[in-house]
């Protein structure tokens, strides 16, 4: 029986070879796309998959303050992780993550400037899984003075030399490289590339462990099966009370699963950029959407075919075929049809996949043919299409009534929106959503890339610069006053942090300096004297930091207007504040003598937060350099002269403020191009099926359109004639693709903090892009009818 059901599909696909090839380019194009999306989207939710013991280890994050001036920091006390290990017997393991930031390893004549070197307990390797390819597997570290680095590292230093037990230098201190490892995949947010043990750090720096620093160290815990989260927030929160006191009263800890921390945080100071599940969302949708517009091509397609096939199925029932029979053999077809589209599909994939990869700028962490998921994808996806698509068609093609059959009677789907008719309005409707939603996206990126940051980033060259390494502040001196040598360059300024760069420093600030329950978080940022007039930024109120007022230096700050409004100062210039002081727990007294105009230091995701401005040289890791745009390959070329001539033995790495900018962007534009890519394939899918419906009609009409033309129809006439069916279509489809699409445009708009207001035009250009292609696809195919001889089509058949 299903050798009979095979031969019998292999015959038709050959008959109608127009409708067999409509039909599997459709299934083919909208199931590679689907593929496309499906691994992109399994990459996002395996984030931290290489973990075996991901179930059970959560990273420990603060909440500083309360209410809405409450801050949330992914960095904990350093103090925190030994301490919680100890006391808390939940806790198998305790491991702490950081880095001093950017840094320069030499290798004998080489020199590199690294910005993925960390810092982690020796414990780091029984919590996670990075795999020891070279040294001791069962204790990577081999004492403080060592190092692990990973396979591109070592080749990058080493060469094919052997890398254990090399010497490099980091920051005047030798240390042994003990062990190599795996080069880290992407799907982990611990990407390191140098990993130093902790003792070393804090054998140079005895103050780290302390319980009333923050920010800067990511704590993890491994945990026992079974532990609720809430049970060790207040586990964690009693020992922070324990070892802090009255601080605990606006601190509070709390865990999050490292598992949820990619797609779900929302957390400041990230280890590294996270994902965002609405965009998982919105690409399972257009998945979906893709699929169903393919799906309904196929049943299209097969219920116009009734009408040849209907003496078929006339036939098969006088003999004897039971409509059980004929059902099990049009979704056997179904199925063949789409196994055959499946096969193409993958091969297309295969092909496609390190071209979408690379435009969206990402990297399988688990190639395709290992993973397990990818696999019971392509199950489902025959299951259901091959189900979904021939089920209708099945019931449809069998319901004939078999002396109607055989006399070429057949009867089409009745009620006043016929099935088919339906079909094509929602492959419409899709489409004009996908349009509008790609529209939407790319006037929100170029209102972003475009929008007024109440800071100027034309023509600015970033520099990193080691503000901490030893002195660093005096170099910094040195290179600014050679740069402003230059007519060309038209400030230079130190700075901590600018958007683009993840750098986040968080201090304490009170108008009363006796209790600790009146601070407040608030961004602190390190700048130069000369940072507002560098970097075009407004001076509301008082005045900018002048070198002429020798309290400038370490007394004075400048305040947004954001921290203004939060500590609620009336008259904030000349008002006297209360930060932390360089003790711990010590606090000073400084004077706001400006206020400055709100400007972003972050993406538009997020609205601007308070902050305060403060000199502080050890906090120039950027160098801010206003060049003269036409002039920018001469200036650059003397900048990197100056640096090698001042800096000899740092690495000279530079960068244009606008791309820093960009990135901030990154994902968003990701997202815009994987729906330019999938409109383009929901289109393409409707305009072949829209293809084979046209076909079939002109075919229908022919006679009807010769009889016109004989008696003097017009070819215009007969065009709209023809046409007026799909104008219908397409209006009903943009009715029910406007709310839609309302709604999941204004849901993504809702991840940013400052938004476009949708534009009035956004719809009715989407709907006339729809209709204009289907116009053109069902045009080409009445011109071809109209064309013919009206008394060759009376003959017609």
């Amino acid at each position: 029986m299903l050798r009979n059901y095979f031969v019998t599909a292999i015959r038709n696909l050959v008959k109608h070879k127009i409708f067999s090839f409509i039909n599997i380019s459709g299934l083919s194009i909208g199931i590679t796309a689907v593929l496309l999306i499906t691994m992109y989207i399994l990459n996002e939710l395996n984030f931290e998959g290489m973990h075996e013991n991901r179930d059970r280890i959560y990273r420990v994050n603060i909440r500083f303050g309360t209410g809405e001036g409450a801050m949330k920091m992914a960095g904990a006390m350093p103090a925190l992780g030994p301490a919680a290990s100890s006391e808390i017997p939940e806790i198998k393991k305790a491991v702490r993550f950081f880095s001093p930031g950017k840094v320069t390893i030499r290798y004998g004549d080489k020199e590199f400037g690294e910005s993925k070197f960390y810092y982690a307990d020796p414990a780091i390797f029984e919590v996670f899984n990075f795999p020891i390819l070279k040294g001791n597997s069962a204790k990577p570290f081999n004492g403080n003075n060592s190092i692990i680095v990973t396979k591109s590292i070592a080749n990058k230093l080493f060469g094919t030399e052997n890398p254990v037990g090399k010497i490099i230098r980091n920051d005047g201190k030798d240390l042994t490289v003990s062990a190599v490892a795996k080069d880290i995949p992407g799907n982990t947010q611990m990407q390191w590339d140098y990993l130093a043990p902790s003792g070393l750090y804090e054998e140079t720096n005895p103050d780290y462990l302390q319980w009333g620093r923050f920010g800067d160290c990511y704590t993890y815990l491994l945990t026992e099966k079974g532990i609720s989260s809430k049970l060790l927030d207040e586990k964690l929160n009693a020992l922070l009370a324990k070892n802090t006191g009255e601080m605990s009263k606006f601190i509070k800890l709390y865990t999050m699963k490292l598992i949820d921390i990619y797609l779900h945080s929302d957390i400041n100071a990230e280890i590294s950029p996270t994902g965002n599940i609405t965009y998982v969302y919105l690409l399972s949708a257009v998945a979906i959407l893709i699929l169903l517009i393919a799906s309904f091509n196929f049943i299209n397609l097969s219920t116009v075919r009734s009408i040849q096939r209907s003496k078929e199925v006339g036939l098969k029932k006088v003999l004897g075929a039971g409509r059980s029979e004929l059902v099990r053999q049009f979704i056997s077809e179904s199925f063949f049809v789409t196994a055959i589209s499946l096969l193409i599909s993958i091969i297309l994939y295969q092909l496609l996949n390190p071209v979408f990869s690379d435009f969206l700028g990402f990297k399988l962490a688990v190639p395709s043919y290992l993973n397990y998921n990818f696999y019971a994808s392509i199950v489902v996806i025959i299951a259901v299409v091959g189900l979904a698509s021939g089920i209708y068609p099945a019931f449809f093609l069998s319901r004939h009534n078999p002396l109607d059959a055989i006399r070429g009677i057949s009867k089409s789907d009745s009620g006043k929106l016929p099935v088919r008719k339906a079909l094509v309005v929602l492959q419409f409707a899709i489409s004009i959503f996908l349009i509008s939603c790609t529209v939407a996206v790319f006037n929100q990126l170029k209102y972003v890339q475009n929008a007024d940051l109440g800071i100027d980033k034309s023509d600015i060259v970033l520099l990193d610069f080691p503000a901490s390494a030893k002195g660093g502040t005096d170099k910094y001196l040195i290179l600014k006053n050679k740069l402003l040598q230059s007519p060309d360059i038209k400030g230079v300024s130190g700075v901590y942090t600018l958007p683009g760069i993840n750098s986040e420093e968080q201090q304490s600030i009170s108008l009363n300096g006796t209790s600790k329950a009146d601070y407040r978080m608030i961004r602190a940022i390190g700048v130069d004297y000369d940072f507002a007039k560098t970097m075009g930024v407004k001076i509301l109120a008082g005045r900018n930091f002048a070198r002429e007022f020798a309290t400038d230096k370490d007394r004075s700050i400048l305040l947004n207007e954001s921290a203004v409004k939060m500590l609620g100062l009336k008259n904030p210039v000349g008002s006297s504040v209360f930060i932390p002081g360089g003790d711990n727990n010590s606090v000073r007294e400084v004077n706001v003598v400006g206020v400055v105009k709100d400007f972003n230091i972050e993406s538009l995701h997020k609205k601007i937060v308070p902050y305060f401005l403060y000199i502080n040289p050890l906090r120039y890791f950027n160098i801010a350099v206003k060049i003269n745009k036409e002039k920018s390959t001469e200036t650059l070329a003397y900048i990197k002269s100056a640096w090698a001539e001042i800096m000899p033995d740092r690495q000279f790495k530079s960068s244009f403020f606008e791309d820093q900018y960009a990135k901030l962007y990154a994902d968003d534009e990701k997202l815009g191009g994987m729906f330019s890519i999938f409109s383009i394939f929901a289109i393409f899918i409707a305009c072949l099926g829209l293809l084979g419906l046209s076909s079939f009609a002109t075919a229908v009409r022919t006679k009807e359109i010769g009889i016109r033309k004989a008696l003097g129809a017009s070819v215009k006439e007969i065009m709209i004639l023809m046409n007026k069916d799909y104008l219908k279509w397409v209006i009903t489809a943009f009715v029910i693709a406007c709310p839609a699409a309302w709604y999941a445009i204004n849901k993504w708009l809702d991840e940013f903090a400052y938004r476009i207001t949708l534009p009035w035009w956004l719809f009715p250009l989407a709907g006339g892009i729809v209709f204009a292609v289907a116009l053109l696809t069902v045009t080409l195919q009445v011109l071809r009818a109209v064309k013919i001889n009206p008394i060759e089509s009376l003959r017609y058949e």
